[in-house]
């Protein structure tokens, strides 16, 4: 039997920049993604929800593979671990 259809939590772009501000390691990537942001945000009207996602999805590959760092929830503190070693 099908599992339902589960629907993603909504974010306001405000969260949406949040995330992707926390997860830039510089400020040129910080730069590049609030950028490539506000252009899919202007264009977000004329775009399908699958569409919209495509577009949020893809600004996350600019930001490099090796920034590993989970994001973290706007409005609360992230909680790092301890460094090893």
């Amino acid at each position: 039997m099908p599992q339902p259809l589960a629907r993603l939590p909504s974010l306001t772009w405000e969260e949406m920049e949040a995330i992707f501000d926390e997860l830039a390691a510089t400020n040129e990537q910080k730069d590049q993604a609030i950028q490539l942001l506000s252009m899919t945000r202007l264009a977000a009207g004329s775009l399908s929800p699958l569409d919209l996602m495509r577009e949020i999805f893809c600004i996350a590959l600019v930001l490099p593979c090796g920034n590993d760092r989970p994001p973290k929830r706007p409005g609360q503190e992230r909680f790092d671990l301890p460094s090893s070693g």
